[in-house]
């Protein structure tokens, strides 16, 4: 491993070109991973505030996913703003979120339709009507997605659909000028309104953490060539991470508060200083960035594997010792089965999008 430049900005940043996103890339869906596994391996009862705050430190990679996000949609539309136009923008955002994600929700459907119940995965039972339905397949926010680790891609929906409005703006700097002046507006009108789900989710500070994105990719591309945050800083901002909770108030289901503060802000400069890394040719950078390719899918899979170790133990129950090496063994197994997925499944339609691309007619 090697800090570099990376890559240059006269032209569009492929995001696979930077290493550095690639690793935590893997490293968030990873984290993510261990962070549900960690609840599933021990019974409430065993279950203290030590333990909350410390397993809570893997959610963090739900916060390095947005930081990276808001950092490569600047970045992969600022160096073309007369070519990228809203619909081949939304479409690209489209291929990228949707196609896997219906495919693993329409599998739940279908286990719960055929009577098994997938409470684990969305955190209650959610009832299956027509309107339910909609909202999940269209990722509208609602407090119990039928897929739980969805609420994210809620987040992602909502940022990208602002961002696509706003590129009819040809300047990337004012065009991000406007996206956090419309964030911050929609969050204030969000509080100000009578509450209820809907006002919740547009009030939630982590949206935040794209712009935070958006700041690095801007600042990135001005000053890379200076006193640029190295991968040093990574090991104090991780520190930050492991220590805030146990210095923050903290709530099982809500997490850290503020979550932007705690989380997002060291997020983000590990994001910064992860741009110069760059991994030589080899078997390690192409683990690394297979793993940060197959991130979506190790992030949208483990969960299903959690869902069958708990119904297994509900049969099965097993002392707590054996209980968490066979958790153990299914976090490896989930984070493996979400590579397959990729290799299997969205590499291929992935492929297929671009073929029909490449054969549509212009303009």
């Amino acid at each position: 491993m090697s800090q570099s430049p990376g890559p240059d900005f006269g032209q569009p940043a492929k995001p696979e070109l930077f290493h550095g996103l690639q690793l935590l890339r893997a490293v968030a869906a990873i984290s993510v991973a261990v962070y549900h596994w960690a609840i599933a391996w021990f019974p409430e009862a065993y279950r203290t505030n030590a333990f909350d705050r410390v397993v809570s430190v893997g959610s963090a990679g739900v916060d390095l996913f947005f930081v990276i996000s808001g950092f490569v949609i600047y970045t992969s539309t600022s160096g073309e703003p007369s070519r990228t136009t809203a619909g081949t923008f939304f479409l690209r955002r489209f291929r990228r979120i949707y196609p896997l994600y219906w495919i693993l929700l329409a599998v739940i459907v279908a286990a719960r339709l055929a009577g098994f119940s997938t409470q684990i995965l969305a955190g209650a039972e959610v009832e299956l009507t027509p309107w339910s339905l909609i909202q999940n397949i269209l990722l509208f926010p609602t407090e119990y997605p039928v897929l739980g680790v969805a609420w994210t891609l809620s987040f992602e929906i909502y940022f990208y659909a602002i961002f696509g409005l706003l590129l009819f703006i040809r300047r990337p700097i004012a065009r991000a000028v406007a996206l956090a002046a419309m964030i911050t507006a929609i969050t204030v009108v969000a509080r100000l309104v009578p509450q209820n789900n809907l006002s919740f989710f547009f009030q939630d500070s982590v949206v935040f953490e794209f712009l935070l994105g958006v700041l690095i990719a801007a600042a990135f591309e001005r000053y890379r060539g200076t006193k640029w945050p190295t991968a040093w800083w990574i090991a104090p901002m991780v520190a930050v991470l492991f220590l805030s909770p146990w210095f923050v108030a903290y709530d099982w289901d809500e997490g850290l508060e503020p979550r932007l503060l705690w989380m997002g802000l060291p997020c983000a400069v590990i994001v910064a200083a992860s741009l110069g890394i760059r991994f030589q040719p080899g078997r390690l950078r192409d683990t690394v960035l297979l793993l940060g390719d197959a991130s979506y899918a190790i992030y949208l899979v483990h969960t299903f594997f959690i869902l069958a170790y708990v119904r297994f133990l509900r049969a099965v129950p097993l002392d707590l010792p054996l209980q968490i090496g066979l958790g153990v063994v299914g976090l490896i197994v989930s984070c493996l089965a979400g590579v397959a997925v990729h290799i299997l499944v969205e590499r291929p339609l992935r492929g297929l999008f671009r073929r029909q691309s490449a054969l549509a007619p212009a303009g």
